[in-house]
């Protein structure tokens, strides 16, 4: 069983269309020019409960393992978390973006990057979602709407404030 605190944050390498466009993507615009993972989120509870951009809205909670179960996922932790610091950045979370539909004009803003760092109407997709979080625990040195998953999960793999607590098929 993997040890989950709140304020761990995890990626996810989707299945569907989406997940391989969303890629396609990524990769055409990294540095690396790579990309794995799909979708981003971040874990509330030892137990799973996740908070992230999905259809539902664009702060909805599942459970990691009914959601993810049989699918590649990284899970990080930023090693100066504390309890005050993630109960703060969660309030501000709500506060920037909880609303009703997932905000899918913000996809095609990322076609193009530059256009993506254009935040209105205090929506976020998955990433964006993370990394105001990550910012807001003071983990980023900046927010930038653009952000998306390939591009954090490269920084939880290469910074030293994040420790990667699991990455593999999520069992």
């Amino acid at each position: 069983m993997i040890d989950l605190k709140a304020g761990d944050f995890f990626a996810v390498q989707g299945k569907g269309i989406i997940s391989r466009l969303i890629n396609a993507l990524q990769k055409f615009w990294s540095k690396d020019h790579a990309s794995i993972y799909s979708h981003a989120g971040l874990i509330l509870d030892p137990e799973g409960t996740t908070l992230e951009a999905i259809g539902k809205g664009t702060l909805s909670t599942q459970n990691l393992f009914e959601a993810y179960t049989g699918q590649r996922i990284i899970i990080a932790r930023y090693d100066n978390l504390t309890p005050e610091l993630h109960e703060k950045a969660i309030e501000a979370l709500r506060r920037e973006f909880e609303g009703e539909g997932y905000p899918i004009y913000r996809l095609f803003l990322h076609l193009f990057p530059p256009l993506a760092k254009l935040h209105f109407l205090g929506r976020g997709v998955c990433s964006e979602v993370v990394a105001y979080y990550l910012w807001k625990i003071v983990a980023r040195h900046r927010w930038w709407a653009s952000t998306n998953p390939d591009t954090l999960a490269d920084e939880w793999i290469r910074w030293k404030a994040y420790s990667v607590i699991y990455d593999g098929i999520l069992k």
